[in-house]
């Protein structure tokens, strides 16, 4: 079990904490690969062909270093914390079980976020004041939190979907601020029974929260349609003219 981010080494260990000194170190004492996840203050890096696991009910704090996974990591029931970017290679693969990860960077998915029931929670902790969200990523539980105004930019098109809860929360003076990265609209999808909690939240007008309402069909004439409309309205235009012209010869004939 960690406490406090930190922890006694066994001989069975193949995992990171954080040391006093605010070091992250990667403890290896039992490898089946040659090559083998590196951690240093600047954050983790877990290669291709690696894997990490966070023990279940254990808490990994990165101290704002970024996360970069190029092999497979498990969060399990364990925490990340205290990330900065979350950066998902193509070969990348992150499992987030039921676990939780707080980051105060960017998060940038070219590979596989296998959501299933955790929750991902976007901070101030590390004092960027925006956070950008790159590639196809469905989320089970999507935090966004800011007391200082954050804005989180989201890529334009329907990339983005939460599964289970979408919390929008900040502050009367500083609200947080949803925009697109491009000139096009950003679609945050909700999937089937999910919800949306929000609290003082800047939606800007690019960025569209659930499905865009589909635009209505233009029935379809046909290929005889377009001259078949061009001549009824043409019969109806001379019916009304006649009508016109011998209305005072009926009025005339009647006296």
């Amino acid at each position: 079990m960690f406490q406090s981010g930190k922890r006694k080494s066994t001989a069975s260990d193949s995992w990171c904490y954080r040391c006093k000194g605010g070091v992250v170190r990667w403890l290896v004492l039992s490898l089946s690969l040659g090559l083998a996840p590196l951690a240093s203050a600047q954050g983790l890096l877990v290669p291709e062909g690696t894997t990490f696991n966070v023990p279940s009910g254990g808490s990994f704090d990165l101290a704002c270093g970024d996360l970069n996974i190029g092999g497979d990591v498990a969060v399990s029931g364990g925490a990340f914390a205290g990330v900065g970017t979350v950066a998902i290679a193509a070969s990348g693969r992150l499992q987030g079980g039921s676990g939780n990860i707080e980051f105060g960077g960017n998060w940038l998915n070219q590979g596989q976020f296998q959501a299933g029931t955790s929750t991902v929670t976007a901070v101030d902790d590390c004092g960027a004041t925006t956070a950008i969200f790159s590639g196809m990523t469905v989320f089970n539980n999507l935090v966004l939190r800011s007391t200082a105004g954050r804005e989180f930019i989201f890529p334009a098109g329907s990339l983005v979907t939460v599964a289970g809860s979408l919390t929008l929360a900040g502050t009367s003076s500083h609200p947080v601020i949803l925009s697109s990265a491009g000139a096009g609209v950003a679609t945050i999808r909700l999937a089937p029974g999910a919800t949306v909690q929000s609290s003082f939240a800047q939606v800007q007008s690019n960025v569209v929260i659930g499905d865009r309402p589909a635009a209505s069909p233009v029935p379809a004439l046909g290929a005889f349609g377009l001259p078949g409309l061009i001549t009824l309205t043409l019969l109806l235009a001379l019916s009304r003219l006649r009508l016109n012209r011998t209305a005072p010869l009926l009025a005339i004939r009647t006296k």
